[in-house]
């Protein structure tokens, strides 16, 4: 899922991650993006999307 800031036009990026030790669903955010002149987009992810301590 991307979400815009529209004060500063960055987009950010989340994963649904399950908890072990409760189950419960959280969002973490994995990285971000921004809008390049040409309309393409400038993406940088920070992690895999795997929960801390997992191995992908």
């Amino acid at each position: 899922m991307l979400e815009e800031n529209s004060q500063r036009g960055v987009k950010l990026a989340y994963t649904i991650v399950e908890r072990d030790k409760d189950g419960r669903k959280i969002w973490a955010r994995v990285g971000g993006a921004f809008v390049n002149r040409d309309g393409s987009l400038s993406v940088r992810l920070d992690r895999d999307g795997a929960p801390q301590g997992q191995a992908a």
